[in-house]
C-alpha cells in the first residue's frame, strides 16, 4: 500500500490532479498485477476525483468499518487486523497499530517511473 500512496502522491504533484482510477498509476509508473491487491488477497479501494482521492483496504473482513476521522490520523491502540487502512489525499486517515510503521513513513519507498509520463 506504500508504494501505491507514494505513486499516488508523485502523480497528483506530476498532473496537477490525482488518477481518477488506480489503473491511471500505469501510464507514470510500472507496476506488478500484486501491487494491487492488498494483504487479504482483494484490490485496493480506491475513489478519484479531480481534486480528491481515497485510498483504503478494509482489513481482514473486506468490509468498510466505520472511519473515526478523516483528514487527521487516527492510530487505534489495538493490533486489530480488521481495522481499516484509509489514505487520503495525501494523509494516513486511520490504521492499526500493525500497520504503524508504515503509516509513519517507516520504510522508504522508491516507485519505479516509465521513462515518459503524461
Amino acid at each position: 500500500m506504500s508504494l501505491l500512496t507514494r505513486a499516488l502522491t508523485d502523480f497528483k504533484e506530476l498532473n496537477g490532479r490525482p488518477p481518477l482510477a488506480l489503473e491511471e498509476l500505469r501510464t507514470c509508473f510500472e507496476f506488478k498485477p500484486e501491487d494491487f491487491i492488498d494483504g487479504w488477497g482483494r484490490p485496493f479501494w480506491y475513489y478519484g476525483a479531480s481534486t480528491t482521492y481515497v485510498l483504503a483496504s478494509f482489513g481482514e473482513d473486506g468490509r468498510p468499518g466505520v472511519q473515526t476521522s478523516i483528514g487527521s490520523s487516527f492510530y487505534a491502540d489495538e493490533d486489530d487486523a480488521d481495522l481499516d487502512i484509509v489514505y487520503v489525499n495525501g494523509e494516513w486517515a486511520q490504521f492499526p497499530r500493525l500497520a504503524g510503521n508504515v503509516a509513519e513513513g517507516g520504510q522508504p519507498w522508491v516507485v519505479p517511473k516509465r521513462p515518459i509520463c503524461p
